[in-house]
């Protein structure tokens, strides 16, 4: 038979070898984190030797930065004062112009469809609200579209000839306002 070891006593009695084992194995690695953490904290948040370096070289660019500023200011004053009005008297000048040559080509570009393109396009310089322009597009109803959408600008056709591959040729005058 198995002999059986219970304990009766109401209080079982520690094993004081294993509890200060413990206890001071907790305390120890609770002890390093505490200073594990204060250290970083004291010494973590400063920069390294290189960045204080790097710092202080770029405070010393910095100080003459605000003097750099001041004479690259007054030197833009001086140049608008010299050229102010001459900049103002071009600017008029382009304001006044007649006619935006690259803004009828805008509006050209916008109205036309993708399949239809211009061939050839020429300006009379004299009269530069005139264009006279060859278009070419892969069908008729293409065609139709497009004098529909030309047809604001006071369309004109001189000839429409179909070529060999089935396009259609189309010579046009309009005059964009």
């Amino acid at each position: 038979m198995k002999r059986l070891d219970l304990n009766m006593a109401s209080l079982r009695r520690p094993d004081w070898l294993r509890f200060w084992g413990v206890a001071i194995l907790f305390l120890g690695i609770s002890l390093f984190l505490v200073w594990s953490g204060f250290d970083s904290l004291n010494h973590g948040g400063e920069p390294a030797m290189e960045s204080k370096l790097e710092m202080q070289s770029l405070r010393e660019t910095d100080k003459g930065f605000d003097a750099q500023m001041e004479t690259i200011n007054s030197e833009i004053q001086r140049l608008q004062q010299r050229w102010g009005s001459q900049v103002r008297f071009a600017n008029t000048l382009i304001n006044r112009k007649a006619h935006s040559f690259l803004q009828s080509l805008n509006e050209l570009e916008k109205i036309l469809s993708g399949s239809v393109y211009l061939q050839q396009l020429t300006v009379d310089q004299d009269r530069p609200q005139r264009l006279v322009m060859e278009v070419i597009a892969p069908s008729f109803s293409d065609l139709i579209q497009a004098y529909r959408q030309l047809s604001a600008f006071q369309l004109e056709v001189n000839s429409e000839v179909r070529d060999r591959n089935g396009q259609y040729r189309v010579s046009i005058n309009l005059r964009i306002k």
